[in-house]
Order: structure tokens, then C-alpha cells, then sequence
């Protein structure tokens, strides 16, 4: 579930932005730059939320359902932030393959 929930934003966030960015007719190392910053930032936003938000989670499934355990929520944090991270990836491949060195 968390794999979908950062990869799915992940995917999103970048879509909007990077297409955004590029269209401006930016040089593609400007395009690769912001987008590698907002996908690194969005993903730290990501993971930091889901960290925050384990505890409240972990309560109520405490108490609705009586579950004793439940994942780290540094695991969920980490797991939330490659997967949107990776995803995003996706999206910026095709600039950086157009970079000329």
C-alpha cells in the first residue's frame, strides 16, 4: 500500500512539473536540475509526512482492531520516499538521455 501511495505521486508530481518546466524552452540541464530538486523535495515531503503520521495510525489500529505490531514507521517513511522517488525517475530519464556531455 505504501509502494502505491509514493509511486503513484510520485508519478503525478513529476508529470505535472517536469512537462511544465520543459515547456518554458529551457536548456535540458536547467529541466534535469529542477526536476531532480523537486522530486528529491517532494519525496523527503512525502516520506517525512508518512513518518509523522505512523503513530496516529498505529493508535487507531490499536484501538479499533486490537493490532499489537505494526511496521517502523522509519520503514514506511523510507519505503514512501524510493517509491516516489523511483517512479519520478521515470518521467526525467528521457532529458537526461537528450543531455549532450
Amino acid at each position: 500500500m505504501v509502494v502505491i501511495y509514493g509511486a503513484n505521486d510520485g508519478i503525478i508530481t513529476t508529470f505535472a512539473f517536469v512537462p511544465g518546466v520543459a515547456g518554458a524552452a529551457l536548456y535540458l540541464a536547467i529541466v534535469l536540475i529542477l526536476g531532480t530538486t523537486n522530486l528529491l523535495a517532494d519525496g523527503f515531503s512525502m516520506g517525512a509526512s508518512n513518518y509523522l503520521s505512523q503513530p496516529s495510525t498505529l493508535e487507531y489500529e490499536r484501538s479499533e482492531h486490537g493490532v499489537k505490531e505494526g511496521r517502523p514507521p522509519i520503514f514506511t517513511a523510507v519505503t514512501t520516499f524510493l517509491a516516489f522517488v523511483l517512479t519520478g525517475w521515470t518521467l526525467l530519464l528521457p532529458y537526461l538521455l537528450a543531455v549532450e556531455f
